[in-house]
């Protein structure tokens, strides 16, 4: 059970991040594109980091996995 745990608030504290990377950039896009353009180069950088940390995690299951043989 409590590893269970320990991932869903790992998972929680990665989406708060993917969040937080979204908010950012929209509001510095807000500014100077319009809402449309805003949104979408917003969704890029969440989705880029998102992509970056299912990379890392699948990198480290890997080693995890071949380490354990």
């Amino acid at each position: 059970m409590g590893v269970s745990l320990a991932i869903a608030i790992a998972l929680i504290f990665a989406g708060l991040f993917f969040g937080y990377k979204y908010k950012k950039a929209f509001d510095k896009n807000v500014v100077t594109k319009d809402l449309g353009e805003a949104r979408e180069e917003a969704m890029l950088v969440s989705t880029a980091y998102h992509s970056l940390y299912n990379t890392v995690c699948a990198v480290i299951l890997i080693i995890l996995s071949i380490t354990m043989i």
